[in-house]
């Protein structure tokens, strides 16, 4: 843990220095969990992430992400476009979610997956599309949105084999600070799984 935190201090001095450069942001937070699609990735702890974004005026973008995981890290990639339409704005991707090896656990990078995301906004509302594009996957996940102020609704729809879903509410409890409450379903997921989670992440303030 101390690694880590050492690590999460050094990632965030070079992201706040880097905020200076034209169309490149930042973000870094920490939450008691990682919580993702309704299950949380790292169960054992704490989690640590941290981001770089470039965006063209012409609306294309490029990042990374990375965050630890459960045995190890994630490390995300990803390259898209975003425009507007009238009053209804647009998103296409391609993500790399890749999972290294570590010394302690080899299979890792048994997790890793590549998705096309395909989204539209209007107003509060928003709704993403992610299909899975690995040939051993045609896994497929749908995100409906909706902000109402400081509250937040999400549904979640996991299409594979089994299916399954997420549901949750989060309030930003200050300009910085969200807490999440999340339940997913399914008969894909295990007990533990199905119990609701409790999330509280916290932006650090690095700017853009």
């Amino acid at each position: 843990m101390k690694k880590l935190i050492t690590s999460a201090v050094l990632v965030a001095a070079t992201m706040g220095s880097m905020t200076a450069l034209a169309d490149v942001s930042s973000n870094m937070s920490i939450s008691n969990m990682y919580l993702y699609r309704g299950l949380n990735l790292n169960p054992n702890g704490a989690a640590a992430s941290g981001g770089i974004d470039y965006e063209n005026k012409s609306g294309v973008y490029a990042g990374t992400w990375a965050s630890n995981a459960e045995g190890g890290y994630e490390l995300d990639l990803y390259v898209g476009y975003k425009g507007k339409a009238g009053k209804i704005g647009y998103d296409v991707a391609y993500i790399t979610y890749n999972y290294p090896a570590t010394a302690g656990n080899t299979s890792l990078t048994d997790n890793n997956a590549t998705e096309v995301k395909l989204a539209i906004e209007v107003d509060d509302f928003s709704a993403e599309y992610y299909v899975n594009t690995d040939s051993a996957s045609d896994y497929s996940y749908l995100s409906l949105d909706y902000a109402m102020g400081k509250v937040g609704l999400h549904y979640g729809l996991t299409s594979d084999t089994v299916d399954s879903s997420d549901v949750n509410v989060s309030y930003q409890v200050a300009s910085q600070l969200k807490a999440t409450v999340s339940i997913a379903s399914g008969d894909a997921l295990t007990d533990s799984e199905k119990n609701p989670l409790f999330a509280l992440t916290y932006e650090l303030p690095i700017g853009k």
